[in-house]
């Protein structure tokens, strides 16, 4: 049986493919692609799953940004002057956004993009399949490692849970298995 440590490498790994997706959309359609630091018009993420908050907390997302965490009003409340204070470790649908995907739930099989992203481009259904990124296939993907780790925390109720981005900084909620895989002894904020 994988151990949490390598479902969370395997997490990682489908980040990697999206930042490789997008590295190849930019650098096939330069200037045309919009999607740069400061936009943050697709920001609006508010909970993630309970993989992807073990990945924000190992990244120090409580202790080394506690001070700068907004309410969010609509928007992601990890943007700070429409820039994201975790970029690097981002969840894998923030990984997502401008890139153009196919989802049969979301785009009913067609091709979408960021209206501001490719605006040159008279059909988008027109790319080439291999800057397309399936949104339905890694959203299964996620969902079936996220699955994996609670069932080898011994926690399968959790799988289909969400954690709030305020509570990772807070702590408030947060399941004790989730903050000892994320090697914290206590959550974020409790020695403040």
């Amino acid at each position: 049986m994988a151990t949490p440590v390598e479902i969370l490498t395997c997490y990682r790994a489908l980040g990697d493919y999206c930042d490789a997706l997008a590295q190849r959309v930019r650098e096939r359609f330069g200037t045309a692609w919009q999607c740069r630091a400061g936009c943050g018009g697709c920001c609006q993420l508010s909970t993630v799953c309970g993989l992807e908050a073990v990945a924000l907390l190992q990244a120090g997302l409580g202790s080394r940004f506690s001070g700068q965490i907004g309410s969010g009003n609509g928007r992601c409340c990890l943007l700070r002057e429409d820039r994201c204070l975790v970029y690097e470790h981002r969840p894998l649908i923030c990984r997502t956004h401008g890139l153009p995907l196919v989802s049969e739930t979301l785009t009913g099989g067609e091709v979408d993009c960021c209206p501001l992203n490719l605006p040159a481009l008279a059909e988008v259904a027109e790319l080439e399949m291999d800057l397309v990124l399936n949104l339905d296939r890694l959203t299964e993907n996620l969902m079936r490692l996220n699955l994996a780790f609670f069932l080898v925390l011994g926690r399968p109720e959790l799988a289909e849970a969400r954690f709030a981005l305020t509570s990772l900084v807070s702590g408030d909620n947060l399941p004790p298995e989730l903050l000892a895989v994320a090697g914290l002894s206590q959550p974020p904020l409790a020695d403040r």
